[in-house]
């Protein structure tokens, strides 16, 4: 499960990369005194390098009703597309 992004500036726009697979890793639920914050990584690997990599975190008012992939990659393709990246399921 991962998703495939068309192109990807990388090194602060110093470089585009064509054809970036992005996948979630190590993804985590904590409960807060308000809350639950969900956190994972997230690698992006070309020809099986990794290029770059981030951890994403959301808080939640309350448990969310998803199954936590699914979560996972909805809160990644919301940045995403805010990031103006094009990518489709891989």
């Amino acid at each position: 499960m991962g998703l495939t992004i068309e192109e990807m500036s990388i090194f602060e726009g110093a470089i585009t990369v064509n054809g970036v697979y992005c996948n979630v890793r190590d993804i985590t639920v904590t409960k807060l005194e308000e809350g639950y914050r969900l956190n994972f990584h997230t690698f992006f690997t070309v020809n099986d390098k990794r290029i770059d990599g981030k951890m994403i975190g959301k808080v939640y008012d309350e448990v969310p009703d998803e199954e936590v992939w699914s979560l996972c990659y909805s809160v990644l393709k919301e940045i995403l597309t805010a990031d103006g990246l094009n990518f489709t399921d891989a």
